[in-house]
């Protein structure tokens, strides 16, 4: 099922727009990604598509039909939609077997049992069927409540920050399991999330969210390394911004003279990745190493430039780089610059 959003709108109390004139469209089968910190809309048009929330202006289809528009609001449980949020929401006196059978109502009794054992086999938690919630780990639950909401073979998943109460290490083999299981129905899967390791992993597009508004849409690798605004190169993960005087298709800074991706011209700030810098050490080099931190595959060198700029750098071997050594300083690849306000 297709999923179009067009010129949506939702406001709230005291007139605050919590999402503005959104334009969206995410493929059949595909698996999208919502990024952005908390408050920019994200849920909003999570519950927006599902139906929890009407929009004050625009409209929303799914599969080519209008289900929300200006004239008509089609109810969220004859979208043929699936949610899974944050806490889960499992009822904590039914069994697992019982809180899947919950969203079979719609069935005869002889034939939710081989739906409910179908989707235990699916999510993988076959032989705790007559757990409680209670009983179960975090990742266990998780797979719970997503088997409840495939229960009605949706052609939509929403998942509202589903991962965000595991811890780090079950937090990746669960989203992994997750990711292979909507894969393999064929489901379309919008994921809100504010963790942008998490986007990147699982999602075939992102979109990330500022303001209500989506500020860009593109694969992970697009959003990582062609950030279209600073904002958005911030949240796509660690990046310093150097300033420079773009010339066309180089700019000029503090580094050196860099090659650049896409033409500029005036004032501008230069997107630098810490995984770009190559230190090369050199006693008559201008940069100071000023700190050092270990973070288990690779080093993080801190180097300070001459304007006092620090530049963080991450190189597989610190051995080279000592507190207080200078070094020269190198860019791989061409750059992004954006814009400056005043410029």
């Amino acid at each position: 099922m297709t999923i179009r959003i067009a010129g949506v709108t939702k406001k709230f109390a005291d007139d605050v727009v919590a999402v503005h004139d959104l334009d969206l469209s995410i493929a059949s089968g595909e698996f999208f990604a919502l990024l952005g910190p908390s408050g920019c809309g994200k849920s909003t048009t999570l519950r927006l598509i599902a139906g929890l929330e009407s929009p004050d202006a625009g409209a929303i289809l799914l599969n080519g039909q209008t289900v929300a528009d200006s004239k008509r609001l089609v109810p969220a449980e004859n979208r043929s939609v699936g949610l899974v949020f944050q806490d889960y929401a499992l009822f904590p006196h039914l069994t697992v077997e019982s809180n899947i059978e919950f969203a079979l109502s719609n069935l005869d009794k002889a034939a939710r049992r081989p739906r409910v054992d179908e989707l235990v086999g699916m999510v993988g938690i076959k032989g705790l069927e007559r757990r409680y919630p209670h009983e179960l780990s975090g990742g266990q639950q998780q797979r719970v409540a997503l088997a409840r909401a495939m229960a009605n073979r949706p052609s939509v998943m929403l998942l509202d920050e589903p991962f965000s109460n595991l811890d780090s290490a079950l937090r990746e083999s669960t989203r992994r399991d997750v990711r292979s299981v909507l894969a393999s129905q064929r489901i379309t899967t919008v994921l809100v999330t504010h963790d942008r390791e998490e986007a990147f992993s699982l999602a075939d597009r992102v979109g990330v969210m500022i303001d209500g508004t989506l500020a860009q849409v593109g694969t992970p690798e697009e959003i990582y390394s062609t950030p279209s605004v600073e904002p958005v190169a911030r949240i796509g993960g660690a990046v310093t911004l150097v300033p420079g005087v773009g010339h066309g298709d180089y700019v000029d800074c503090e580094i050196g003279r860099l090659p650049l991706l896409l033409t500029r011209h005036g004032d501008v700030c230069v997107m630098v990745r810490p995984e770009a810098v190559k230190l090369v050490p050199n006693a008559a080099g201008s940069a100071h190493v000023v700190a050092k931190s270990f973070l288990g595959p690779v080093w993080q060198i801190d180097v300070r430039l001459p304007s006092g700029l620090v530049l963080p750098a991450r190189v597989e071997s610190a051995t080279a780089h000592s507190l207080s050594t200078t070094c020269d300083i190198a860019i791989e690849g061409p750059v992004v610059a954006f814009p400056t306000r005043d410029s």
